[in-house]
């Protein structure tokens, strides 16, 4: 019998769908099963390759810029060439593109819905358009399958008529990661290599430079304890993250407003364990997040970490020793550094980290996912 294939496409395979992809598959062995993982060309195709370089995946990268109807016909010749049970969609786009195509030719769909919606999403004749035009999307994957309970809710508030779909068919399977690659004592010492002056509190942003992530949060909340003569300590932000999205736009603003000396861009770096234990805190400004992985990977670390109670990052922080402070509010994250300055959570953090190993490992999150996935590929999965 030829191969069981599940196509697993995926528009955009960059930031955290990258590295759930990473994450879940290094955590499942299905010998009896392939993957095919089809995706448009992007700067992180190589790193994809690299992170999935397992016997039973390979991966389909089309040129650098790749149309939505290139993807579609992509798509179409493989269901035609291999023996494909189950598409999977990573992210709405994806669905929107390669789940129809998949249902009118016999082979079941799965979305993983990795963001959320927000009102603006949805304003204006044109909002009512496309809210209208993705209601439609969401009934044609067999089952939708999203990172968190508060991804869940957000989905069913903006989409009421998903009540009408079967509720087995709307999932919650939780985001993790491989606890293991962040239980490690290395750390870079990072006031040396960027020749920092003696007690500087080093505060870390990994974020990618989006709306999303509230990076403009971050340069508020440092004008405003640049401006406060009560600061405890010197401060230094070390931003860690690709040369993509809103980079260029961010450097000019921060340029502009003087504080080049305070908010430096450095290189991303893709093993991030001994960057986050060189940090005094993390600070994780997000305006939204469907089920993030970094705040998981710095509680494992044991690193302070200072997070917005926006959508689905409150969800992941609940219950930890992190810091919390009100999505969208630059005073209120410049209260929380200048708090972390003052009485540092450094014990504490390190206290709750082999906890934070133990509730944030994508083990078994992935065989919950893979449940998932033999239960609406074609025919089911065995073995």
């Amino acid at each position: 019998m030829t191969d069981r294939t599940v196509l697993v496409v995926v528009r955009h395979p960059v930031g955290g769908i990258r590295t759930f992809l990473r994450y879940f598959h290094r955590s499942i062995d299905v010998p009896s099963v392939k993957f095919v993982v089809l995706t448009a060309g992007s700067v992180e195709l190589q790193a994809l390759k690299e992170d999935l370089a397992q016997p039973n995946v390979r991966v389909v990268g089309l040129e650098s810029g790749a149309s939505s109807l290139a993807l579609m016909r992509a798509t179409a010749a493989l269901l035609r060439s291999e023996n494909v049970v189950l598409l999977h969609a990573h992210g709405l786009g994806s669905s929107m593109i390669s789940a129809w195509i998949a249902r009118l030719m016999g082979t079941p769909a799965l979305v993983t819905l990795h963001d959320v919606f927000v009102a603006g999403q949805f304003v204006g004749l044109r909002g009512l358009v496309r809210r209208a035009i993705i209601a439609l999307g969401l009934f044609v994957p067999s089952t939708i399958h999203c990172v968190s309970h508060d991804a869940a809710v957000n989905l069913r508030e903006f989409f009421p008529l998903l009540r009408l779909r079967r509720a087995s068919s709307i999932a919650v399977v939780l985001n993790g990661i491989l606890s293991r690659q962040f239980v490690s004592p290395v750390r870079r010492d990072l006031a040396r290599e960027f020749d920092l002056p003696p007690d500087t509190f080093v505060i870390g942003f990994l974020g990618r430079f989006m709306n999303q992530k509230g990076f403009v949060e971050l340069v508020g909340a440092v004008e405003k304890l640049r401006a406060d003569p009560d600061l405890p300590r010197r401060f230094v932000v070390l931003c860690f993250s690709p040369e993509d999205g809103f980079i260029r736009e961010e450097r000019a603003n921060v340029e502009r407003r003087g504080l080049s000396s305070v908010i430096r861009f450095m290189p991303f770096v893709s093993d991030v364990g001994p960057t986050l234990r060189g940090l005094d805190v993390v600070t994780i400004p997000s305006r939204w997040e469907a089920c993030p992985l970094l705040p998981m990977e710095v509680l494992i670390t044991g690193t302070p970490l200072i997070a917005s109670d926006c959508v689905g990052l409150r969800e992941v922080v609940r219950d930890t020793p992190a810091r919390v402070f009100p999505a969208r509010s630059a005073a209120g994250l410049a209260a929380a550094i200048k708090a972390e300055m003052s009485a540092p959570s450094t014990a504490a953090a390190a206290a709750y980290a082999p906890a934070a190993a133990t509730r944030f490992d994508v083990t078994a999150r992935a065989q919950e996912l893979l449940a998932l996935v033999r239960r609406t590929a074609r025919h089911g999965l065995d073995g």
